[in-house]
């Protein structure tokens, strides 16, 4: 008889079961990852990707399922509302759109059709419902929607538009004595943009009306064609306002230099768009050359021709009420009239004499005018360019496209001012000032020493602000014993006052050039910086030279920040993460100079002497041992002429290398607890020995297995999508309350890599032992999907440091004080991308597996484990 088969499995049969089940999950969840599902994203998630559709969009949307319309209804969504991508009926929108604007809405964007009137025609109801609903509107734009000029009026339009457009919009019913916008300057106050283009009912009359706003900036008028009928408004409009403008659009309007010249009284003005209209681009004025008119003359106007008088002066056979305005050009007089040294003079009109000058002033218009487009203009010549560029010194852009200049070509020299280049196909002129070249270069970081000893680090970029800095090896840890405190005491005491000046004209002085100064300290390093508009950069230096070659010590404030310095430490004490972060390294480093904190004990604060101090200051703020660091619009020769006329230092360099040495920093696996039950959490820091500055390949791996071991708190968007394992499960079984991995370089040797996490009493043993389990798996079986993701998220924290021009500085900072030289983005983002899984798993077993880590514990930590046990958790028996 045949034995029956036991029904007791093989001792290895669980284990295959178990790793068929582990690669069933798996494949269920890359499939998870390779097709997911729009409901399976956050609410956070959904927001990003809804933030790109249009208000239409949203609306369907939310008709699919209650969840989406949730999240189309809020807030941030509802922001800036543009519903310009079709036609929307009035009706329509009150109907349907109106109800998802938020009081908070800052800007609305609507667009209409004209096919017929009362489909698309604007009603006072609309203007009182976005008036009500939308409290914080900024900005209006109405197009192609039809005005009743009798109903709705001017200020039917919220007072809090700060940007008005009526691109397209059609008008009836307007008054002809009065203009539509009367009384629009007490009633919008706030306007700084108003466009008007393609309003073909916009009349002359109406921009003196405008030209009364009180902080308008921008004017666009481009193909309003009635805009040249009368002179004698714009002449009054541009001589008695426009006290703000700065753009000004007048493309495609049939305007004549006697229009154009009138807005050379606008001083304010930077860019001016000039456009000759489609209809009159190609027809050579015959009718003109009829005329008994010399051309001659009329380019070149008398010697002693007032500017303004010549806008209507008669010459023989000449009469301006003949003259068609309609085919009015722009020639090279209306150029001259906006860049030229007029005069400014008292005449006397004595037909008997002539025309007599009495007085003469110089007087230069349009000072600021930086972009100058005038197209499609055939009589505008060489003449004009080389007029341009005598006197308009501030032109930095200029578009003669469809001139004699860009037809016929032609070269013109300038001298020290500025330079043309031309090309005989592109029809784009550029002129660029001698004060912009260091602006149009590539970003670069140079760096110097000076005889001094001072070493000098330039980055020349474009910006409008500069940001300069000096740092010293001055950190805690150079400070003797007798001198504990010092560095942080100097950094409340550094700008209070020097030989020179006291503290009130050294406030007053930083204040005067719109500087930002501030000082840090830290355990290897202390730093101060400030950021000035570019203007003040050698202000800001000069400044800087005083306070470190001049500064002065008194008794009253030391004593004045013992107080200061005593409530910041309590402060700090109720800040558990800088609690266990500032005791780490305290620990790890024990019986080395890194073991100094920032923070000294209370008693040495109270017993804290000026004279202590002042040796302090005195031993280390020497120039030899400075760094001086400058990053804005400026070039590393000119701050080398700066710095050598405002530091003046007769010390030898050579004490520079003495001070400087690296130094070898010893590092303990220990541990230290501060158990305390009136708590209600436990505060944990865990972090092992990592590589010093000079080891960067093992540093950016080390930066990578940080990003894939991540950090989360319940504040945190995404659910159960978390990328880290610990996130994942900290979210699913409340492990933590949060946990944050971290990184920290000191001095140039030494480094400590690990985790601060927070969590209940009864869950500090397993947030440990999942913390060592996600180490260990980093040493052993990691893959290349997470080694990729958190190589991405690597490179855009290293590509982030560019959109902040502090964080650029200190970026630079934090190079020259760990490397000695500076690493480009580019050479640190193809560092991160040669980092594979291999790499990740090498490194982490020689910085990781099998160390002794350092523990600082606070709070209710009655459930953590001994130090043996965490220690022991640091390797694996088998893997």
């Amino acid at each position: 008889m045949k034995r029956s088969r036991s029904l007791s499995p093989k001792p290895s049969s669980s284990e295959d079961d178990m790793k068929r089940k582990r690669l069933e999950d798996d494949a269920k969840t890359d499939e998870a990852i390779l097709y997911p599902r729009i409901l399976d994203f956050s609410d956070d998630v959904l927001l990003n990707i809804f933030q790109y559709l249009n208000p239409q969009d949203l609306m369907a949307i939310s008709l699919c399922c209650q969840r989406l319309g949730q999240v189309v209804q809020d807030k941030t969504l509802w922001r800036r509302v543009d519903f310009r991508a079709s036609p929307i009926q009035l009706n329509d929108f009150l109907k349907e759109y109106v109800k998802f604007l938020q009081p908070m809405t800052t800007s609305l964007a609507i667009r209409g059709s004209l096919c017929s009137e009362e489909e698309g025609a604007l009603s006072p109801c609309f203007f009182k419902s976005i008036e009500t609903i939308c409290t914080q509107l900024k900005e209006l734009i109405i197009e192609e929607y039809y005005i009743d000029g009798d109903k709705i009026q001017i200020t039917d339009i919220p007072r809090t538009i700060e940007k008005l457009s009526l691109k397209g919009c059609k008008m009836g019913y307007l008054r002809s004595n009065k203009s539509y916008f009367f009384k629009m300057n007490f009633h919008m106050p706030n306007l700084t943009c108003l466009i008007l283009s393609n309003c073909q009912w916009f009349t002359p009359h109406s921009l003196l009306v405008i030209s009364k706003m009180p902080k308008l900036k921008e004017l666009r008028l481009n193909s309003c064609h009635r805009l040249g009928e009368c002179v004698a408004y714009t002449s009054l409009a541009t001589r008695f306002g426009f006290e703000t403008l700065e753009i000004l659009d007048l493309r495609d309007t049939a305007l004549g230099d006697s229009e154009v010249s009138c807005f050379s009284c606008t001083k304010t003005l930077t860019h001016l768009y000039l456009e000759c209209p489609s209809s009159l681009r190609n027809t050579e004025t015959a009718e003109q050359e009829s005329r008994p008119l010399d051309r001659d003359a009329l380019s070149n106007p008398p010697v002693y021709e007032d500017a303004h008088v010549a806008q209507f002066w008669v010459e023989d056979g000449f009469r301006w009420e003949n003259y068609s305005f309609g085919s009015c050009l722009i020639t090279d007089r209306a150029i001259w009239a906006l860049a030229i040294d007029a005069c400014g003079r008292r005449i006397i009109n004595d037909p008997a004499e002539g025309l007599i000058v009495a007085e003469e002033d110089r007087v230069f218009n349009n000072p600021h005018l930086k972009t100058l487009v005038v197209r499609n203009y055939p009589q505008i010549t060489n003449t004009s360019l080389t007029h341009l560029a005598l006197y308009a010194s501030g032109l930095e852009y200029l578009d003669v496209t469809g001139t004699s200049v860009t037809k016929r070509g032609g070269y013109v020299s300038i001298s020290n001012c500025c330079e043309t280049f031309q090309d005989h196909e592109n029809t784009v002129r550029k002129m660029s000032t001698s004060s912009d070249v260091c602006l149009s270069t590539d970003d670069s970081v140079e760096s110097s020493d000076l005889k001094n000893g001072i070493r000098l680090v330039c980055e020349s970029r474009s910006s409008y602000t500069t940001t300069v800095g000096c740092f010293f090896p001055a950190g805690a840890m150079y400070e003797m014993p007798e001198e504990r405190g010092s560095s942080l005491f100097l950094e409340h005491l550094l700008f209070r006052r020097t030989r020179r000046k006291s503290q009130e004209e050294l406030m007053k002085a930083f204040e005067g050039i719109g500087a930002r100064v501030t000082a840090i300290t830290a355990r290897d390093m202390f730093l101060f910086y400030g950021t000035v508009p570019s203007r003040g950069t050698a202000k800001l230096i000069n400044l800087f030279a005083d306070v470190i070659m001049n500064n002065v010590i008194q008794d009253q404030d030391v004593t004045r920040e013992k107080c200061i310095i005593l409530r910041e430490l309590s402060t700090i004490e109720a800040d558990r993460e800088k609690v266990a972060m500032d005791y780490l390294p305290t620990i790890a480093y024990q019986g080395t100079g890194l073991e100094n904190s920032v923070y000294p004990e209370t008693d040495v604060v109270k017993t804290f002497s000026k004279e202590t101090l002042t040796e302090f200051q005195n031993r280390l703020f020497k120039p030899y041992s400075m760094t001086l660091v400058c990053t804005g619009p400026i070039r590393l020769q000119e701050l080398e002429r700066i710095v050598c006329s405002s530091f003046i230092s007769d010390s030898e360099v050579h004490e520079k290398a003495q001070l400087c040495t690296e130094r070898e920093f010893r590092f303990s696996g220990t541990e230290v607890r501060l158990r305390d039950d009136d708590d209600e959490l436990g505060y944990v820091a865990v972090g092992v020995e990592g590589p010093g500055s000079k080891q960067c390949g093992d540093y950016y791996a080390l930066n990578v297995a940080k990003e894939i071991v991540g950090s989360w708190d319940r504040s945190y968007s995404g659910a159960n999508h978390n990328a880290p394992y610990i996130a994942h499960g900290a979210f699913n079984t409340d492990l933590c309350h949060m946990y944050k991995s971290f990184f920290q370089n000191w001095a140039q040797t030494t480094s400590i890599w690990g985790c601060y996490f927070v969590c209940d009493k009864m869950c500090l043993e397993t947030m440990t032992k999942v913390l060592q389990a996600e180490w260990m798996r980093l040493c052993t079986t990691i893959n290349q999907k997470e080694v990729s993701r958190a190589v991405n998220q690597c490179k855009m924290k290293e590509l982030m440091l560019l959109n902040d021009p502090v964080s650029r500085f200190f970026d630079i900072v934090r190079h020259f004080f760990r490397y000695g030289y500076y690493i480009p983005i580019q050479q640190r983002i193809t560092e991160y991308e040669k980092i594979t899984a291999d790499r990740i798993r090498e490194t982490c077993v020689r910085y990781i597996y099998d160390q002794s880590p350092a523990v600082v514990a606070l709070g209710r930590i009655e459930n953590l484990q001994d130090y043996v046990v965490i220690k022991n958790g640091m390797y694996l028996l088998r893997y």
